[in-house]
């Protein structure tokens, strides 16, 4: 118990019961999207041959970090919010390590791999030819694997302030270099698509622009709504941190609703995927109909 208190775990809600059964009602919801859709997507691209490519794998790492949200870190917000409700402050102790360790582990998963997705199109656009020599599927499961192990020491801010404060630092430079490379993509598409017919022939042949275009733009929304859902997150952690003047109780909700718009995310990604991926959408609804035809198969 006395390392819950040093860890300044707050054993007691200081909202309304209303508030967080609503909060609990919406992950629990959320958690169940989250699994099912990223079962999809992992059973799809383990169903499909053709989408073991290098953009697909990260794709897939993506959705294995995001199942692990909704399978883990969502029951246990849910019953850590139930426990607080009740007092039970050992549950609360337990479920409040587990949550805080595993979404720091599963939330530098996806940081790192979006990360890796926004390397892969920019790596598209300026090795034009090279890029499938270059860029292999063994490649991409050796990034996925370095990415596992790296996502592994996010146990350690969890645990310890210090590394807390160091991850942030880290979280904080990998969102820069996100919006970096976004903007020189960007800036390098504009250009191509206005200079499209003074292109070289072999520029053209290398590089399939609108299809190029349209893989970008799922990239800004995979990396806007993840944006959206985390930055909140720190925000109103760094207000509790800091002992501002804003009501115990509204630092509370605010922080509940922030984390949940979080967790929500990971719902989120796997809509994108069906919403812009075609050739994700055809294998899902292919993999449907096999299963039917062997439902059904007398």
């Amino acid at each position: 118990m006395s390392n819950c208190t040093a860890s300044n775990i707050e054993f007691k809600l200081r909202i309304g019961t209303t508030f967080a059964v609503l909060s609990i009602v919406v992950n629990a919801c959320s958690s169940i999207v989250a699994c099912v859709l990223n079962f999809l997507i992992i059973l799809t691209f383990v169903k499909t041959p053709s989408m073991r490519t290098p953009s697909y794998i990260l794709i897939l790492c993506l959705a294995i970090a995001d199942f692990g949200v909704g399978a883990v870190v969502q029951p246990v917000y849910c019953a850590e919010l139930f426990a607080k409700m009740k007092g039970y402050e050992s549950v609360t102790c337990t479920t409040s390590y587990i949550r805080i360790c595993s979404s720091w582990v599963l939330g530098a998963s996806s940081l790192l791999t979006i990360t890796a997705i926004t390397i892969d199109r920019f790596l598209v656009l300026h090795l034009h030819l090279r890029y499938q020599e270059l860029v292999t599927a063994k490649r991409s499961y050796t990034a996925a694997i370095v990415i596992a192990i790296l996502s592994i020491f996010g146990i350690l801010p969890g645990l310890f302030y210090v590394a807390a404060m160091i991850a942030g630092c880290c979280f904080s430079v990998l969102f820069l270099l996100n919006i970096v490379l976004m903007a020189k993509i960007s800036r390098e598409v504009s250009k191509h698509s206005a200079n499209i017919h003074s292109q070289e022939q072999a520029v053209r042949e290398s590089l399939n622009l609108p299809r190029y275009k349209k893989t970008v733009n799922t990239v800004h929304y995979i990396m806007g709504t993840f944006s959206a859902c985390y930055i909140p997150v720190p925000i109103v952690a760094s207000l509790i941190v800091a002992n501002s003047k804003v009501p115990e109780s509204s630092l509370d909700a605010a922080f509940i609703l922030t984390s949940t718009l979080w967790l929500i995310n990971s719902a989120l990604n796997p809509v994108i995927y069906f919403w812009r991926i075609q050739d994700m959408r055809n294998a899902a609804v292919q993999l449907f109909r096999n299963i039917r035809c062997l439902h059904y198969e007398p």
